[in-house]
């Protein structure tokens, strides 16, 4: 794969994120388990507006300044979390890796990272399910490329993002054509 190929690969990033984050908006119970934080609800139960939804996959306001409401980034993780933001999911392509001139393997990372002050709710633990919803939400869905979006077959790891975050890593596998398509 030539260097020009590879600008046609990272041009799909944007797709990629678009295409992922209009996934996740068809499984409500990632952003329940994301938005309704009192230990004594089961944000399953609760109803959720879409203009809700909308503010939590938006990560910069009009002017370019960061979000407060926002729960899903498409970037790493940085050291200092938002106050705000006790549960939140970082998706990013982590890798490429040409196959040949035509075609190239992405790897996504999903992190899904929760404040131990809030990951317990009335039936269950916030990390555990929204790692669950996230891999119902993804794992074998379509998003516009070569491949479906495929999670990899590794252990599922608990990590400490820092202090009191922790949470789980995912990856995912899709393909992509040198066109970035």
């Amino acid at each position: 794969m030539t260097n020009n190929n590879y600008v046609q690969v990272l041009n799909a990033f944007d797709r990629i994120e678009q295409n992922i984050g209009a996934l996740l908006i068809t499984n409500r119970d990632v952003f329940k388990l994301l938005y309704f934080e009192d230990p004594n609800v089961d944000p399953y139960d609760m109803e959720i507006d879409d203009e809700i939804i909308e503010d939590m996959l938006t990560q910069y306001t009009d002017n370019r300044k960061i979000n407060g409401n926002c729960r899903v980034f498409f970037e790493p993780f940085v050291s200092e979390p938002e106050t705000l933001q006790r549960a939140q999911i970082r998706i990013f392509p982590m890798e490429v890796n040409p196959v040949d001139i035509y075609e190239a393997t992405i790897y996504i990372q999903v992190d899904i990272i929760v404040s131990l002050a809030v990951n317990k709710y009335k039936s269950g633990r916030r990390m555990n399910a929204l790692t669950s919803e996230v891999i119902k939400a993804l794992n074998g869905q379509e998003i516009g490329l070569l491949h479906e979006l495929e999670l990899l077959d590794q252990p599922l790891r608990l990590f400490q993002f820092k202090s009191d975050y922790w949470g789980y890593s995912l990856f995912l596998r899709t393909g992509i054509a040198c066109n970035g398509i």
